[in-house]
């Protein structure tokens, strides 16, 4: 069985100043880029990581980078864990005061999204064998 750990990426310079980004694409703030380290490592001590899937968001690619060095494991970078459309595209400038989003209502969208994302990340692991085989293809995977 295949089993799917999800990470969101560590504190962006946004992030760092109470700032929803959206789509606009902040690098990782000096203690994110310790923490995104910090946690790589301890990951990989821990789980046997086999492929590590990815938004195009440098934020997110920052965050990705010491799971490659420390779970020596490859990198797919996919469009679509970029968020929800009506989630993302929104959120830009906002704070992370509850007013400003919608108490919750928002975190609801995204969990929406991110819920198709997961079962279209597993329908093609299925397809291409699962997580350890998903270069070379293989043998069919639980997800």
């Amino acid at each position: 069985m295949t089993t799917l750990y999800l990470v969101r990426h560590a504190e962006s310079v946004a992030n760092a100043d109470n700032l929803l980004a959206g789509r606009i694409d902040y690098p990782l703030s000096p203690t994110g880029k310790l923490d995104a380290a910090a946690i790589a490592t301890e990951f990989a001590a821990k789980i046997d990581v086999d492929l590590i899937w990815c938004s195009p968001l440098l934020r997110a690619q920052q965050t990705a980078a010491p799971f490659l060095v420390a779970c020596n494991a490859p990198l797919r970078i996919d469009e679509r864990i970029q968020g929800g459309d009506t989630f993302l595209d929104n959120t830009h400038g906002l704070t992370t005061e509850p007013d400003e989003i919608g108490n919750g209502r928002r975190s609801g969208d995204m969990l929406e999204k991110l819920t198709h994302i997961v079962q279209g990340i597993g329908e093609k692991l299925r397809d291409q064998g699962g997580a350890r085989n998903a270069e070379a293809g293989g043998d069919d995977a639980e997800v």
